[in-house]
Formats: C-alpha cells, structure tokens, sequence
C-alpha cells in the first residue's frame, strides 16, 4: 500500500499544473490501497487457519519436512513410544516436524496444534521441531497443559499432568537432545524415548493419602505440637499469675508488749562507774630538787 502512494504521489509532482486534474485519481489510488489488506496479516491469518484445519494424525506425526521416510528404524521406534504413551497412559504427545517456519514462531505452532488436536481435555502434548531453525525461538517447541493439577473439574485418572511436573521432565530431559548434523532422527529418538521414561515414572508413582503411615505419623506430630504449644502457654501464665500475687502480698509485724525493765546496774550488761577528783584535792607536783 505504502508503494502504490510513494508511486502515486511521484505521478503527481511529474507534471506541474495538472495537480486539479490528477487529484481524483490520486485519491481513488489510495482508497483502493485501503481496501487491498496486508499481505503479512492474510499470511498470518491463512497459516493459523491451517494449522486449525490439520487433522490429528493417526501415527501421532506429523512429518512435513518428510524426515523419517528417510530412515523407517528410526521413525517405528519414535512411533512406538508415543503409542505406547498414548495406549498405556492416556496421554498422547504428537510430533510435528517442518524444514522451517516462515509464517508463524514455533511457540506459535505448538499453541495452535495443541489448541487443534488436544484442546480443552489438557491431557497430552505437541512438540513441533524444525530442521532448518531460521525463525527465532526454542527448538523444539512444546505446549503442554498449564495447571497446577487441582483443578476439580478432571478425573483422576484422567487428569492433565501439572506444569511444574512437564517442567521438571523437560529440563531433566532438555540436555539430552544433541542435534549433530544430518542426525536429527538420532536426536528425535533420544528424546522421545527419554520423554516415555519419565511419563512412565511419573504414572508408577502411586498418589499419596493422608492414611498412609508417614502422612499418620506426621499428623500425629503436627497435631501434638499444636496441642502443646497452648498448654504450655497456660502453665506459663499460671506460674506468672503466683509470682505476681506473691510479689503483692503485704506482711505487717505483730504487735509486741515490752514489760517493764529494770533499772541499772540490774539490767544486766557490765557494770562501771568514773569517778572525778576535785582540783582542789589533787596532790601538787613537788619537784624533786
């Protein structure tokens, strides 16, 4: 659109004074460019609804970059392991490979996918990998279902796998992946077969209850740390209370009647007495000369 205005107004400034008559069409240039829609967006629009109109596949892959045509021993055992995921746990995990995406992020693909072949039961997964990664983002590219597996509205047995479990699969599994040349079945292989391992890990691992023994013994420890911290509070608070109305008590001493005493040199104690000789009376000192 842009191209055809840039195009239009150059039409325009070639001839000087026919700016009146070339007006009219200049304007219905630029009205139609309006209407013409942008070729990204239609792109845009035209790849997410083919990938809408893309049937699950039977086999669990979908190979546009026809890749494991090329090597059968490789594709059975990578359709052997999402079988049996799909057939022992109810959790089917689909395979999409292209050579690359130019219309659309891989993210992008795996959401659509997903939302086309999985929906709304949230049990199961798209991985989509490119051979030729062009477009920015991770590859593979997986949508899994994003829950924290309390949601009341499954089944037990039919319940999504939380995110934080896939989570934790996928970086256990992540490092495994090492695409060499011209050896992408090889990497595909690997990890999907790691993929199994760990979805079969995490069905064998029998659900807690509160009946078993370490749950019961951990409840009664709970219980009985909770049970204690109050009494413990009251005892506390009692022996407080006592020393409080202890330390408020007043002691008065009794009133005591003290008979009458004897005078001295009765009373007891030793006795003394000091006698004064007058001046008078006192010898002169008589030299001896």
């Amino acid at each position: 659109m842009l191209q055809s205005v840039k195009r239009s107004v150059w039409l325009v400034g070639a001839q000087p004074g026919s700016h009146w008559k070339r007006a009219p069409v200049f304007l219905l240039i630029v009205f139609l460019g309006m209407l013409v829609p942008d070729s990204s967006c239609a792109q845009g629009q035209e790849a997410n609804d083919s990938a809408a109109e893309i049937a699950a596949p039977d086999k669990l892959i979908l190979d546009e970059a026809k890749l494991l045509q090329e090597h059968p021993q490789a594709s059975a055992k990578i359709v052997a392991s999402l079988t049996r995921m799909r057939d022992e746990y109810g959790y089917p995990v689909y395979l999409a490979l292209y050579y690359n995406l130019l219309d659309s992020s891989l993210r992008d693909r795996a959401d659509q996918l997903y939302d086309a072949w999985i929906g709304d039961s949230g049990r199961g997964m798209v991985i989509v990998y490119q051979l030729n990664p062009v477009v920015y983002g991770d590859n593979p590219a997986m949508a899994y279902h994003k829950g924290d597996g309390l949601d009341s509205e499954y089944e037990a047995e039919l319940a999504p796998i939380p995110e934080r479990e896939i989570t934790a699969i996928l970086a256990k599994i992540g490092p495994k992946i090492k695409v060499e040349s011209n050896k992408h079945h090889e990497a595909l292989h690997v990890f999907i077969a790691a993929l199994e391992g760990e979805i079969e890990r995490y069905h064998r691992i029998e659900p807690t209850s509160w009946k078993d023994p370490e749950n019961l013994t951990l409840i009664a420890v709970f219980s009985g740390f909770v049970i204690a911290i109050p009494l413990i509070g009251m005892f506390i608070s009692r022996l407080l209370l006592a020393a409080s109305n202890e330390a408020g008590k007043a002691y008065y001493f009794p009133d005591i009647e003290v008979a009458c005493r004897l005078g001295a040199p009765y009373g007891g104690g030793w006795v003394s007495e000091k006698a004064f000789v007058p001046i008078s009376a006192r010898k002169p000192n008589v030299s001896p000369d």
